[in-house]
């Protein structure tokens, strides 16, 4: 077609006017289809132009992103505060556990079987509550044969007594037929030895009935302690022996805990053994509970081991405990010291808190960088930060739930404020100078 079209074309050129029809129809053709092919080839040529000028100034101005219409990056929208060190309290951070104040472990003071134990793991007891018992076969035998043996001393008494009762009427008897010399002296003499000895023999019944007696009771004591009761109100924490196991003299049982109050014990340097004392303020903290603090109290100040050059520990008490704290849970606790130091403090929201450990975004060419920091002491709204960010960095303090490492980030002010102007706000309003 196009073939035909260009031949048409050139005989007109030719012949002018004179040609037939037929052939100038196919001229008005060939002139169309050159006029369409002149056209893409300048349109694709305008196309090319565009995109090389485009190019020039993506690459040669402030722009840096295209738009996500166009296939570009996502663009987040922060405010930043920039890292300054400022004056503060030193503090003191450490690590532990939180166990309870009180715990016991429930033993059987008597060797034998466990017969029965009647609460688990997690359950709440009050003082005094029968908690398991313990069938002693071997105390439960010499019970028996106590009993017995103080029925037998019991008749004992009974027969002696009898005897006694006896001899004193034939010693008065004798009394008086001896006044009345109706019997000799020698028989009343006889009358009185029988009468002593049947005293002595009744003396000797009861003290070995007394003597059986005591033993029965204590026997039946050491029974009353196969039925093992709690010490005090709390939560059984473990369950260490079930029914129908044997069980040793002074085996555990279970274990009971009280759960009103907790514990954190931790070491720390010799260095500040002289700056902790008893009764210091304590704020707990744990990244398995985000945003709530737990107080605490410094009741225990162990001095250093080694002449000084090892580490001290510290006993610190909650009192109540609060909120989402559990015994077991690790923990760090915060004591501020009597001193000052300068430390870089940034708002409590620009922190996360992922797998137990603590991160903060900064700003780097024009890009969230995610950076690890340790932390220490916390103040309202602001926590200081003892490692991972220098000064002058830009860290982002909101938005944390849209960013992710290598996001593009714009930094923007609160009512069209500079991102300047915002950080010298924050630190005014958190009453601190800049360094």
């Amino acid at each position: 077609m196009a073939r035909s079209c260009f031949c048409a074309l050139g005989i007109s050129l030719l012949f002018g006017d004179d040609c037939s029809p037929v052939l100038r129809r196919d001229v008005a053709v060939g002139q169309r289809f050159v006029s369409i092919s002149e056209m893409l080839r300048f349109g694709w040529i305008l196309i090319v132009c565009a995109i090389v000028v485009a190019g020039y100034f993506y690459t040669n101005s402030g722009l840096r992103a295209l738009p996500i219409w166009l296939g570009g990056e996502e663009e987040v929208a922060v405010h930043v505060v920039l890292a300054r060190k400022v004056a503060g309290p030193m503090t003191l951070r450490l690590q532990g556990e939180l166990a309870p104040v009180k715990s016991v472990d429930i033993v059987s003071p008597l060797a034998g079987r466990v017969v029965e134990v009647r609460f688990k793991v997690g359950d709440a007891v009050r003082a005094g509550e029968v908690l398991a018992t313990v069938h002693a076969g071997a105390l439960a035998q010499r019970i028996a044969e106590l009993e017995a043996a103080t029925a037998a001393a019991k008749q004992a008494v009974t027969m002696n007594e009898e005897r006694l009762v006896e001899a004193e009427k034939q010693l008065t008897r004798h009394r008086d037929f001896h006044r009345r010399d109706l019997i000799a002296r020698r028989d009343l003499e006889q009358a009185q030895s029988r009468s002593e000895t049947a005293r002595a023999q009744v003396d000797f019944a009861r003290a070995q009935l007394t003597q059986q007696e005591a033993m029965l009771a204590q026997a039946r004591a050491l029974w009353g302690l196969t039925r093992l009761s709690a010490p005090f109100s709390g939560v059984i924490s473990r369950r260490l022996a079930e029914p129908g196991a044997a069980v040793v003299e002074s085996g555990p049982i279970l274990t009971l805990v009280e759960v009103n109050s907790l514990r954190l014990t931790a070491s720390f340097a010799a260095a500040h053994f002289a700056d902790i004392r008893a009764g210091m303020t304590v704020e707990i903290s744990s990244p398995a509970v985000p945003g709530e603090t737990l107080p605490g109290t410094v009741v225990r100040v162990h001095p250093p081991a080694g002449n000084g050059l090892g580490r001290a520990h510290v006993e610190i008490h909650t009192g109540t405990a609060q909120g989402s704290f559990r015994r077991g849970m690790t923990v760090e606790a915060v004591i501020g010291l009597a001193k000052q130091r300068e430390a870089f403090r940034v708002p409590r929201s620009a922190v996360m808190a992922v797998q137990g450990k603590n991160y903060v975004y900064k700003l780097a060419g024009g890009r969230a960088l995610r950076q690890e920091i340790a932390l220490g002491a916390m103040w309202n709204g602001d926590v200081e930060v003892t490692q991972g960010i220098d000064d002058g960095d830009a860290v982002i303090i909101d938005q944390l739930n849209l960013l992710k490492p290598g996001i593009r980030v714009q930094p923007v002010g609160r009512g069209g404020t500079s991102a300047a102007r915002q950080q010298e706000h924050y630190f005014r309003r958190s009453s601190l100078k800049f360094t």
